[in-house]
């Protein structure tokens, strides 16, 4: 065209040469070739090199369908997991909204939120490694069944590693109970050594626990939460998540009691 010669004529442009990519009778794109010799050698190396691009470009595809089905299966074992109990029918869902509105309000990327909403509903994927005699036990737990939740995001992080999830996916889900004064598990982390994704993972799950009703005590309301937050500022969470939660809830309040109002339906 008018348009496109003048920019071949610029690069020395004399040939250009393309070959569609076709993998099983399908044409998945076209491989273009620009040469300043007036013949192209090689086309059966050129067709080559399309064959093999096709076959990646399906391959690549195929590899994302079976990562979607691996993550969706995981999630319907994490709801499976939940329904067990009444009390904790939902959390992940919840957990995954509030940690994406934090997001949101911490001004991260679309990718970025992305992957906080899929930490969040995974974040407790490992408690199925863990017996039901201690993850619905009623009363207090002893001290060694204690270690043994707390071994939950290690596990999470095992049955999640095949898939291939984003860095910051798995540091999430295996760092959400690390604490800003260094004080959490599974390894003791301290300030700025815990990735901002876990830390924002650990103010939605800890509001959703609070929040939320259990066998033994009814959940509290927002503003009993948020206070809570602000008295473990800077020592349980860190700081600017908790003000960006704080942001959220001066503004836009309705989206918490949205969310939260999700109990009673997941309950029901």
């Amino acid at each position: 065209s008018e348009k496109i010669t003048p920019i071949f004529a610029a690069k020395d442009v004399y040939s250009v040469v393309i070959v569609p990519l076709i993998f099983r009778n399908e044409t998945k794109g076209i491989l273009t070739v620009w040469t300043a010799a007036n013949t192209v050698k090689n086309m059966s190396l050129l067709r080559s090199i399309a064959s093999a691009v096709s076959v990646a470009i399906e391959n690549s595809k195929l590899y994302d369908e079976i990562k979607k089905v691996y993550i969706k299966t995981i999630e319907a074992l994490a709801y499976a997991m939940e329904a067990k109990d009444l009390y904790t029918k939902g959390h992940s869902m919840r957990v995954s909204q509030y940690a994406v509105l934090i997001g949101e309000y911490m001004g991260f990327s679309r990718e970025k939120i992305e992957q906080l909403r899929i930490a969040g509903i995974l974040h407790d994927i490992g408690k199925i490694g863990i017996s039901d005699t201690i993850l619905l036990k009623k009363g207090k737990l002893l001290e060694e069944e204690y270690n043994v939740i707390k071994s939950h995001p290690e596990i999470s992080k095992k049955i999640l590693m095949p898939i291939d999830l984003p860095k910051e996916i798995l540091e999430a889900i295996s760092k959400h109970h690390e604490r800003y004064d260094g004080k959490g598990y599974p390894y003791g982390l301290k300030g700025e050594e815990i990735p901002i994704e876990a830390a924002i993972l650990g103010v939605a799950d800890a509001f959703d626990a609070m929040t939320s009703d259990r066998a033994y005590r009814k959940g509290m309301t927002i503003e009993e939460a948020i206070n809570e937050l602000l008295k473990y500022k800077g020592t349980q969470f860190h700081p600017e998540v908790v003000d960006a939660f704080i942001s959220l809830y001066m503004n836009e309040k309705h989206r918490l009691e949205e969310i939260k109002n999700q109990v009673f339906s997941n309950a029901s």
